[in-house]
């Protein structure tokens, strides 16, 4: 289960940003990068918190906060596999 804080839930989501869709929040970055991989071309893994069943807020590398994306974090099928 992702982390509690108060009635936030913190942990790595697997998320589409167009068109939206967010499908969860997992515990570990290695079970969010396998669901993105099962969900397909556009899905990320993002590190951030879900105040609520359907929203996700993360911040993005170098604006100030230590939880953030890279490049390394988006789903890009390719001939290889890869490993989380």
């Amino acid at each position: 289960m992702p982390i509690v804080d108060g009635k936030t839930l913190i942990g790595w989501g697997v998320v589409r940003e167009e068109p939206w869709d967010f499908v969860g929040l997992f515990e570990t970055r290695t079970a969010a990068t396998a669901k993105a991989i099962n969900m397909g071309i556009g899905y990320t893994v993002r590190h951030g918190e879900s105040p609520d069943d359907d929203s996700f807020v993360w911040k993005e590398a170098g604006l100030g906060g230590s939880a953030g994306a890279s490049a390394a974090d988006r789903f890009f099928p390719s001939t290889s596999s890869r490993k989380a």
